[in-house]
This record gives C-alpha cells, structure tokens and sequence, in this order.
C-alpha cells in the first residue's frame, strides 16, 4: 500500500504496483527462509514472476479504471462510467492495456533469457518500464515533474545497476540464507 496527498489536502491510501513488489521480494526471503532451500535460486524464481505477476495485476487495473490514463479521445481511448470506476465519464488513454501488453512480453522475454539475465537486471527492466509508462498517467497532467512511482523507480533502477550499499549488502545476505 501506498498513500498520497490529493490537492484538497487529504490523503488517500490505496493499493500500489510497488507495494506488490516489495510484497513479492518479502515472500521470497519468507520462502527462502521456510524452505531451508538454494536463496538464490528461489530469490530468482520470484524476480523473473515479477513482470507476469504485474501484467496479471492490471488486467484488474484495466478492468476497474484505476491508474488511468490521461484525458484522451484517440485510437484506443478507454470509455469508463460509474461510480466504482472513479473516472467522471470521460476517455482515457489505454496506459493499463499498455503495461499489460508490455510486462507481459518483458517476462517471456527475460524467461528465455533467465541463464544469461540477472535478477538485479530483471528488476531495472521493469523500473525502466515502469517509470516511462507513467507519464501516460493522468497525474502527469495535474502539473507533476515526476509521480512518487517514478521517483521510486529511479532509485530501484539505481540500486540495481550500481554497486551500492543496499544493494551489495542483499546480495550478501542471499549468499549466507
């Protein structure tokens, strides 16, 4: 879950993309943990589902009208109504559709490529993705430079294509479990 101040000064709390991955790679070390088995190999197993495991997720998002797109009346434009799609009777471009369609080809990608691709590599990938396909979201338009997904998404790819702390130190602890 994931909260964030909306401009009459509330804030609302709800379920996040990020707060499924953070859930994934906390069931992994669970995993790991229970099943007294190869970390690695378990850990890695966890990460290349990720994308599948998202791709899944926003054929929900698709279907409900959360993380919308932006205002767009053009080839592909979604038309939500009602109240339990929380959009005010207006088109949007398709971006859930898109992230469907795209994590769905990052993991059959990153399957066959599993004995060559690292899992830190794996996690970049869909960070990369994730960060672009967010500036086809609604809030983009509300006068935002980057939403705080993206702002997360930089550091993960920064944790994951450097030699840092954090990152060293997971990396370590995965060799010792």
């Amino acid at each position: 879950m994931i909260s964030s101040y909306l401009s009459d000064g509330q804030v609302k709390i709800g379920l996040s993309s990020l707060g499924a991955m953070l859930g994934i790679l906390l069931g992994s070390f669970l995993t790991v943990k229970i099943a007294n088995e190869d970390s690695y190999k378990i850990f890695k197993s966890f990460v290349f589902a990720l994308p599948f495991m998202y791709s899944i997720g926003k054929i929900g998002c698709t279907c409900m009208g959360c993380c919308k797109g932006f205002k767009y009346n053009g080839f592909m434009s979604v038309y939500y109504h009602g109240e339990i799609s929380n959009i005010n009777d207006y088109p949007v471009f398709p971006v859930q559709l898109f992230e469907v369609i795209i994590f769905a080809i990052i993991f059959i990608v990153c399957l066959k490529n599993i004995q060559q691709y690292s899992s830190s590599l794996v996690v970049a990938i869909c960070a990369i993705f994730k960060f672009i396909l967010d500036f086809f979201r609604e809030e983009h338009f509300s006068g935002k430079l980057i939403t705080n997904n993206q702002f997360v998404c930089i550091i993960i790819v920064k944790e994951n294509t450097t030699k840092s702390k954090i990152g060293t130190y997971i990396k370590m602890r995965m060799s010792h479990m």
